[in-house]
């Protein structure tokens, strides 16, 4: 009929508004449905994995390389006009897009620094131009992070780090300068000599001058460390002497965490007697106490009694560290910076006034009931 009145024809040709917009609607249904079962595939992913070292442990990810390259593809085409899926995903799903990257990212052999996929996907990539401070890097899963973002990364742990994968890119990077090792011990005093304690038969991450606080305490014989002292201001001011300025400072030390965050109220304190100002990362995480009035305390030192950051996230760690497969793997904090998730507001920030009393028996609460730990993200 069409074809036998050519006045008909341009109308068939070029779609009135209303046609497009139904069809628009209707592509956009079915790309709506499309993403939706993909999330759900995504997160049943982060679920199962969890934070599982080996690929072939799980039969989604016998080759994690092209696994990632799958849900690269779907996280592209499956976000909005400002490419920023996060909100659907934490609506829907309850985790975040930056979540499912991360875990993903974690399923190579090399976690993070897959040759196959571009830095970006990670998130911002920054050219080496900022620096990461590593505090407590035994388990190398966040500096690893740090390194695919090109972020220097000053990683401080008593025990000798090596990764036991991509040892060779490992040396080229200490040769770069754009990773340094330093093997010293966290202490409120630096330059003395201490004894620290490590269980060598479990999974060999964690050491602290407290024997009671390493896992295999009053079960294993406890390996004993020697190593020498310094502060978490120290670090911050020979970093700044050679011109590096710090985005990140992750602190994960084992009962001695609020230890390095009040050496760095001290050097606050006392701006006068010291020859620089002190140099405060943009981002700073911490391992949140598991009691409620240490916790209070920590976000007052953080805040308004000391170093005057301003908005928190408490964040999950448990999810990146649960241990499905065994062997060596590569411990980890999550994501940093604006991408690290809080358990409520996703990737909203909480304000420092609203960090409540209630809002901590909360995280108490979950801690107990589910076995998980978090983190305390802070920024400026």
């Amino acid at each position: 009929f069409v074809q036998q009145q050519p006045e008909l024809q341009q109308h068939v040709q070029q779609p009135q508004p209303l046609q497009r917009l139904l069809l628009h609607r209707f592509t956009r249904a079915i790309e709506d449905g499309a993403c939706l079962v993909g999330w759900i595939a995504a997160a049943f992913t982060v679920a199962t994995a969890r934070a599982v070292m080996l690929p072939a442990m799980l039969p989604l990810f016998f080759s994690a390389p092209e696994a990632m390259a799958v849900f690269h593809d779907l996280l592209t085409f499956c976000a909005d006009d400002n490419n920023d899926a996060s909100p659907w995903w934490w609506t829907l799903l309850g985790i975040t897009e930056a979540q499912v990257r991360y875990v993903i990212g974690q399923l190579e052999p090399v976690p993070f620094l897959a040759t196959t996929k571009p830095v970006g996907d990670l998130g911002a990539s920054f050219n080496w131009t900022l620096t990461a401070v590593d505090v407590g890097a035994g388990g190398l899963g966040d500096t690893l992070y740090f390194l695919a973002r090109q972020l220097r990364v000053l990683a401080v742990d008593v025990r000798p780090l090596r990764p036991y994968w991509a040892q060779r890119t490992w040396s080229m990077l200490l040769a770069s300068k754009r990773l340094e090792v330093l093997q010293q011990a966290i202490s409120s005093r630096g330059g003395e000599q201490v004894q620290l304690f490590l269980d060598k038969h479990g999974q060999g991450l964690m050491s602290s001058l407290d024997a009671e606080a390493v896992p295999g305490y009053g079960v294993h014989d406890l390996e004993t460390l020697t190593a020498q002292t310094v502060t978490c201001a120290n670090l911050l001011d020979q970093l700044s002497a050679r011109g590096q300025r710090v985005l990140y400072l992750k602190i994960d030390i084992e009962h001695l965490d609020i230890t390095c965050v009040q050496s760095l109220v001290d050097a606050t304190r006392h701006q006068g007697d010291r020859r620089s100002k002190l140099m405060k990362p943009a981002f700073l995480s911490i391992e949140l106490p598991g009691n409620v009035t240490e916790a209070l305390r920590l976000v007052q030192l953080l805040g308004d009694e000391g170093l005057n950051y301003r908005q928190f996230k408490i964040c999950r760690q448990r999810i990146f560290n649960l241990r499905l497969a065994k062997g060596e793997r590569y411990a980890a904090s999550g994501p940093f910076g604006e991408a690290a998730t809080d358990f409520i507001r996703g990737n909203g920030w909480w304000r420092h006034e609203e960090m409540s009393r209630s809002l901590f028996a909360r995280v108490q609460w979950e801690r107990v009931n589910f076995n998980d730990w978090f983190d305390l993200h802070a920024r400026l």
